[in-house]
C-alpha cells in the first residue's frame, strides 16, 4: 500500500473486526488482520489493487491548495457570497445579565473574554442601519433571519421591539430569533413574541435541583422556578406556538445524582409532544477556565458520556423509534450519527470545491452587530474582540475576510488535505485563533481531540449497524443537517 494512500485512511478495531475507513470514497470495509498488520506484502497490494479497480476505493487523491474550482476563483467565490448570501443578522442587545451563572464565558473565569457589563447597549439608529444593510446583501429571502442576543436579551426588549417593528416595515418574511434566560417574561412580551413567531431558545440545565446549582441571580438566588412558571405561561398561551418554536439550550453541568435525572425531568409534561430535536445539549466551554477545573468538569462529562453512549447504542439496537423519554442523552449523540449516516459517497475527485476541514466563509452565515455597529462574523469572535470584518457605515470588508481566509487555508492546507478525517471535521475559525492570528499550535491540539471523537464515532455507528443494519433508517424522515454539506459544495 503506497504512503498515499496511508494518510488518506484509518484503521481501527471494533467488536473484534478490523475495520479501515477510505476518505477518499467515505466508504467502511472489514479487512484481514494481515492487511493492515503488514502493508507492504504482495498479498495486500494485490488486494489493494483489486479494491481500486473493482470497487473504486482506496485510491490516493490529495486535495489541492485551496480550490480546484474552475467555475471562479477562491476571491470571486468569496466576494460573491459574502455580498449576496448572508443569512443571519445577530444583535448583542446589551453585554449585561439579571444572572449571574457561574460557568458562563462572561463570569471572569474565562481568559480573553468579556464581562458581564451595561457599558453597551444598541441605538436604535445603529441597529436601523444594520438592517438596512442586512436587507441589502441577504438576498434569500426565505431564509432570512434577526436574531438577538446578550448578555440577556430582554433586558433591552424596547429595542428589539424597534427593530423588530422596523425590519417588518422594509421586507415581508423576515423571521426573528432570541436567545433567552427566560426570567424577565411578561404578558406584553408574551404576546409580542407569539405574534412576532418568534424561534426561542431558551437556556434550562434540567430540574431545579441541577439547574440551580449554577444558574442563579447575582445574590445567589435561584431562577429555575421563575423559569418554568414562564414556560408554562407560554404553553397556556399558546400551545401549538409552543410546540413548534420553543428550543432548550440543556448544559451538560456537574452534579451529584443520578444520570438519568436529565433525560427524566424533559420527558415531563411541560414538554410533552415537542420535536425530538428541540433540544440542543451543550458542554461547557473548551478553553482553560478556572470554573472546570474546580468541580473536575471532564471527570464528570466522563461519566455522562459512558452513561448515555450505552442508552443510545441499545435504544438503536433494539430498533427504537421514539426517543422522547431519553431527550437528552439522545440528541448528545445523533448529529454525530447523522453525519455517518447521510454521508456523501462520491468520491474526493467528483467535487469541485475544497475547504479544509470545517471552515466557513467569515461572515457568510452571520454577521454580528455590536453597540457600536461593528461588524464580526460570529458571536464567539465577538466575545474575544478579534477578527473585525466591518460595520454598519461601510459594510462588510471583503479584503479582510479574503486575507484572514487565504491564511487560514495556507497554514491549515498541509495538515488538512491528506487528513483522513477531512470529510467529518468540526473545526472552525474560532478553535486556531489566538490574539488575531491563527495558532499551528492550538490547532494541533485541537486536531488530537476531533480525531478521537470521530473515531468515537465511528465505533458506535458501526456497533449499531452491525446488530440492526436497519437502525437508523427512521431519520430518512427526518433529513440530513443542512450544514454539513457546506463543506464542499461549489
Amino acid at each position: 500500500m503506497s504512503v498515499e494512500i496511508m494518510k488518506t485512511i484509518f484503521s481501527f478495531v471494533e467488536d473484534g473486526e478490523h475495520i479501515l475507513y477510505d476518505r477518499y470514497s467515505n466508504e467502511f470495509l472489514s479487512v484481514e488482520e494481515e492487511i493492515l498488520n503488514d502493508v507492504n506484502n504482495d498479498k495486500s497490494n494485490n488486494i489493494i489493487n483489486k479494491l481500486q479497480l473493482e470497487f473504486d476505493m482506496l485510491k490516493p487523491f490529495s486535495i489541492p491548495e485551496i480550490s480546484l474550482s474552475e467555475k471562479a476563483s477562491i476571491n470571486e467565490k468569496i466576494i460573491k457570497k459574502i455580498n449576496q448570501q448572508v443569512n443571519q443578522l445577530c444583535f448583542i442587545t446589551t453585554e449585561e445579565c439579571n444572572l449571574r451563572c457561574e460557568y458562563c464565558v462572561y463570569s471572569g473565569s474565562y481568559e480573553n473574554r468579556r464581562s458581564h457589563n451595561n457599558l453597551h447597549e444598541i441605538s436604535i439608529e445603529t441597529a436601523r442601519k444594520a438592517i438596512d444593510l442586512f436587507v441589502k446583501i441577504a438576498t434569500n429571502k426565505s431564509a432570512r433571519t434577526i436574531i438577538f442576543y446578550g448578555g440577556e436579551s430582554l433586558m433591552a426588549f424596547n429595542v428589539i421591539k424597534d427593530i423588530v417593528d422596523y425590519a417588518n416595515s422594509l421586507e415581508e418574511g423576515i423571521s426573528f430569533a432570541m436567545n433567552t434566560n427566560l426570567t424577565l417574561l411578561t404578558p406584553e412580551i408574551i404576546t409580542f413574541l407569539v405574534k412576532n413567531d418568534f424561534r426561542l431558545t431558551v437556556s434550562l440545565d434540567g430540574p431545579e435541583k441541577v439547574h440551580d446549582l449554577y444558574r442563579v441571580y447575582r445574590n445567589k438566588r435561584p431562577t429555575h422556578q421563575i423559569v418554568e412558571r414562564n414556560l408554562w405561561q407560554i404553553r397556556n398561551y399558546d400551545e401549538k406556538y409552543f410546540i413548534r418554536n420553543m428550543i432548550f439550550n440543556v448544559l451538560i453541568v456537574p452534579h451529584q445524582y443520578e444520570m438519568n435525572i436529565l433525560d427524566s425531568y424533559f420527558s415531563g409534561a411541560l414538554f410533552k409532544d415537542m420535536p425530538i430535536d428541540s433540544f440542543i445539549v451543550l458542554t461547557l466551554n473548551p478553553e482553560k477556565n478556572s470554573f472546570s477545573e474546580r468541580v473536575h468538569y471532564g471527570d464528570f462529562l466522563s461519566n455522562f458520556d459512558d452513561y448515555s453512549t450505552e442508552l443510545f447504542i441499545n435504544r438503536h439496537i433494539a430498533g427504537g423509534k421514539n426517543f422522547s423519554d431519553i431527550r437528552i442523552s439522545y440528541n448528545y449523540h445523533i448529529r454525530a450519527m447523522k453525519m455517518l449516516y447521510f454521508r456523501k459517497l462520491k468520491r474526493l475527485d467528483d467535487y469541485a470545491f475544497y475547504w479544509p476541514n470545517g471552515i466557513c466563509i467569515l461572515g457568510l452565515r452571520s454577521m454580528v452587530v455590536t453597540s457600536k455597529g461593528e461588524l464580526y462574523p460570529c458571536e464567539e469572535m465577538y466575545d474575544s474582540h478579534q477578527l473585525l470584518i466591518g460595520d454598519v457605515d461601510k459594510g462588510i470588508d471583503a479584503n479582510t475576510i479574503l486575507k484572514t481566509t487565504v491564511e487560514y487555508i495556507n497554514k491549515a492546507n498541509t495538515l488538512c488535505k491528506d487528513c483522513w478525517a477531512y470529510r467529518f471535521c468540526p473545526h472552525c475559525f474560532t478553535s486556531a485563533f489566538v490574539d488575531g492570528h491563527y495558532s499551528m499550535n492550538r490547532k494541533i491540539s485541537e486536531c488530537k481531540r476531533t480525531k478521537k471523537n470521530i473515531e468515537n464515532n465511528f465505533k458506535m455507528y458501526l456497533r449499531i449497524c452491525k446488530s440492526n443494519p436497519n437502525a437508523f433508517r427512521y431519520l430518512d424522515d427526518v433529513g440530513a443537517d443542512e450544514m454539513y454539506y457546506h463543506m464542499l459544495s461549489d
